[in-house]
């Protein structure tokens, strides 16, 4: 059981990389972010929550859900641009390759299931400037044995 974060997480980092390598992200960072991104468009992602039930008397059902944010900053285009092209253009590319390599059948031995789907879109001041930003949410589902 103590492997459910550390293993989701290294997951969802490899196929955000993966996304960066394809060419359509400058950097990857998990939170807390210490600077600013080095380039963008990039991507920052965390835990969100998680909750737990009982699903029978020998299994819970689990959900733990991570934020995944796409960040541009404004003075290296147009608004126009960020929410026409480069926002779309990432947010396609993190949904692709979630459908392509989440292949996390089981963590420990237990059934997992993996969806992803938008959040909000927006625009919000910074200390260095304008960053416009998409929400990704992802949700892990799993039964572990108790």
């Amino acid at each position: 059981m103590a492997t459910i974060y550390t293993s989701v997480t290294a997951k969802i980092n490899t196929i955000l990389t993966a996304v960066k390598t394809a060419g359509k992200l400058k950097a990857v960072y998990g939170y807390p972010v210490s600077r600013f991104p080095d380039g963008y468009p990039a991507i920052v992602f965390y835990p969100d929550e998680f909750q737990n039930s009982f699903e029978t008397v020998s299994q819970n059902f689990r959900v733990i859900r991570y934020k995944i944010f796409v960040v541009i900053g404004v003075t290296q285009t147009t608004l126009n641009n960020i929410f026409t092209t480069v926002l779309p253009g990432v947010v396609d590319a993190v949904i692709s390759q979630f459908d392509s390599d989440w292949d996390m059948s089981t963590i420990d031995g237990n059934r997992v299931w993996a969806k992803i789907d938008s959040g909000r879109w927006g625009v919000s001041e910074e200390d260095k400037a304008l960053t416009a930003w998409a929400e990704l949410n992802i949700e892990i589902k799993l039964t572990t044995n108790n």
